[in-house]
């Protein structure tokens, strides 16, 4: 039987869940998001009309950028002008961001997306560029059509991976994402010489355990440098409001990561390769500007450690000294450590773990109608999930 039932219930809970979530203020039109003067990298966020799939279905469990009354490519050129003008420094490196994807016409016109990158190369030359997009929008002809106005060496492409187990993906994060697709839009990148692929990582996966999260995390990093990633970014997930890791954390149903579980991750990452693995949202950034309205929850420690951490990963996060860096933060001595450390998570499967939460979340927000009609087929497949190699892959035996 296809796995469509469970996916398509899990869609709409987190469409329902979007209902009544502010749009974009009015009158915010772009935002610094951060910047680093060790590395010379800013990041800048343009208004857009949303993401394609928050707006047109349920959109990932753990993000929420909003949406937005749909701006015009003119607004969207002069708001990138603009943020620029803000920039305090000429970085070396230049993250774009739309609130989806940046080579998604629906979201970022063609009009726009030229008019930005002719600005970008005309206002910073030397800039190495970064868009970030979803890996279905890339095709030869939107890499293509950057490459004529940033040339290859100074463009990269970001893309969202997550992780890469299809059944997390589909089941635990509503990812429209493929491997196979994945590596169709890495092909599309090498086939331009001198663009480099970014792949983007997640870090406290709802539904998972904070070792099983670990695990996949370790394991996409590896995957993605087998499949000729150039550079990876850890995201340890921040808990954003509307968003269905929100309604499992408010349940009880789930928890979410501490900065130890960023920690344990980068202790393992091959020392090869350390330098090409960065982090990013382990704290609020200070150099946000306008600071972010939101109301989200990033990772923490305890209040004796935490400023001790965040300092050590900012370093991390700026390049400096990785492998002290590192050494440093796996020898830290804390309580709250070692309870993240001793922790023995769930002795569900995950298929149970999942239809336990989405009958919850059906009762609660779609209504008990709806549940009889997809109970039967839901209970099915996500059962499926509960064979002895899927459970013994996902069971977390301390």
């Amino acid at each position: 039987m296809p796995s469509v039932g469970a996916a398509k219930l899990l869609d709409s809970i987190t469409a329902s869940l979007r209902r009544g979530c502010p749009t974009v203020p009015p009158d915010l039109y772009y935002r610094i998001v951060a910047f680093s003067r060790p590395r010379s990298l800013a990041q800048i966020w343009f208004r857009t009309r949303g993401c394609r799939y928050r707006i047109q279905g349920g959109g990932c469990t753990v993000c929420d950028y909003s949406v937005s009354n749909k701006p015009t490519s003119r607004r969207m050129i002069e708001s990138v002008a603009a943020a620029i003008s803000e920039l305090p420094f000429e970085p070396q490196t230049l993250v774009l961001s739309a609130s989806g994807s940046f080579l998604d016409p629906w979201e970022v016109p063609a009009e726009a997306r030229t008019g930005i990158l002719r600005l970008i190369a005309r206002r910073l030359p030397s800039t190495e560029v970064i868009i970030e997009t979803h890996a279905s929008t890339v095709t030869n002809e939107t890499v293509g059509a950057c490459v004529a106005l940033v040339e290859s060496e100074r463009l990269g492409v970001e893309l969202g991976l997550e992780c890469t187990d299809p059944t997390a993906l589909k089941f635990c994060l509503n990812k429209h994402l493929t491997l196979p697709s994945f590596r169709r839009a890495l092909s599309v990148i090498a086939s331009f010489s001198g663009v480099r692929a970014t792949a983007n990582i997640l870090i406290g996966i709802p539904f998972l355990t904070m070792a099983e999260s670990a695990r996949s995390a370790i394991d996409t990093v590896n995957w993605a440098f087998g499949n000729c990633v150039d550079r990876c970014v850890l995201f340890p997930v921040n808990i954003r409001p509307y968003t269905l890791a929100h309604w499992l954390c408010s349940r009880a149903l789930w928890s979410p990561p501490t900065l130890w579980d960023l920690v344990n991750v980068l202790v393992s990452v091959p020392a090869a390769v350390l330098d090409r693995v960065d982090i990013a949202w382990f704290a609020p950034s200070k150099h946000a500007s306008p600071p972010s309205a939101e109301t989200l929850v990033p990772p923490g420690t305890c209040p004796q450690c935490y400023d001790h951490v965040v300092t050590l990963l900012t370093r991390y996060a700026d390049g400096l000294n990785r492998h002290v860096v590192r050494r440093e933060l796996a020898n830290i001595v804390c309580t709250c450590k070692v309870q993240r450390d001793s922790s023995t998570g769930y002795s569900q499967p995950l298929g149970d773990r999942l239809l336990e939460a989405y009958k919850m979340a059906t009762l609660e927000l779609l209504g008990p109608e709806v549940w009889q009609q997809k109970r039967a087929q839901v209970t099915e497949e996500l059962n499926d999930l509960n064979t002895a190699e899927n459970a013994q892959h996902w069971l977390h035996i301390p």
